[in-house]
């Protein structure tokens, strides 16, 4: 082989990787968007900032992560330096897609003395959102903790993002051990897979979220991907 050969092959593998990664990247984002919810005023607020704060948890116990946020701001007007309500703001931006106004409010929230190993993990999922890998990576490597399912899915996800799908498959598989009903891991394992081009093992994670009775907009919407993944391969 030619040395330009050998120097195409190498650049069409590398266009291959990049592409890879923003496309995990754009399904990732896509996918929190949608599951966000709609923009929705509860005109019933009240003064109480306390109450205003136990609404907003249960919104987001129920995904409904725009009136959550909505409410949220409401606390925060009345009581600026609750670093809980900045805390689970930051959270909510999350689930929305916005990560740099999760991680606003997340540093706010550990200035205030909310730094928690939650809120690290928290800040580094917006770090790895934002595409800032080292970041997240330095976010992870001071909490290490490969008991915590939420530490390894958040690790898988960062190595994925990277390029490195393989490297990945065994800490999504180490989240679903400790958690089997993790829906994120079976999602990220699933990703991983198609990442690496093994449409295969895409459908063989999805399959298992099935059989664990896992249902979801976004287990439904990487169905969809996946299916047109394969189509173009028939």
């Amino acid at each position: 082989m030619s040395r330009r050969s050998s120097r195409s092959s190498r650049s069409s593998r590398s266009r291959a990787l990049v592409s890879r990664r923003r496309r995990w990247l754009a399904l990732v984002a896509g996918l929190a968007l949608v599951a966000g919810g709609w923009w929705v005023l509860d005109p019933g607020l009240g003064p109480n900032p306390d109450a205003v704060l136990a609404q907003a948890r249960e919104h987001l116990g129920r995904s409904e992560t725009r009136q959550a946020i909505v409410l949220l701001r409401s606390a925060l007007q009345a009581r600026p330096r609750d670093g809980a309500a900045r805390e689970l703001l930051g959270q909510a931006y999350l689930r929305a897609g916005d990560a740099a106004g999760a991680l606003k409010e997340l540093r706010r929230a550990v200035a205030l003395g909310r730094d928690s190993v939650d809120n690290v993990l928290a800040i580094a999922k917006a770090h790895l959102l934002r595409g800032e890998f080292a970041e997240a990576g330095g976010r992870l490597a001071a909490v290490r903790d490969d008991r915590n399912p939420a530490w390894c899915l958040l690790s898988a996800d960062v190595m994925a993002a990277r390029g490195n799908f393989a490297e990945s498959l065994p800490m999504y598989e180490q989240a679903l051990k400790l958690a089997p009903a993790a829906l994120d891991a079976y999602l990220g394992l699933a990703r991983a897979n198609m990442g690496r081009g093994n449409l295969d093992a895409a459908e063989a994670a999805l399959t298992r979220a099935n059989r664990q009775h896992i249902r979801g907009l976004e287990l439904w919407l990487l169905q969809g991907q996946l299916g047109l993944a394969q189509r173009r391969f028939e």
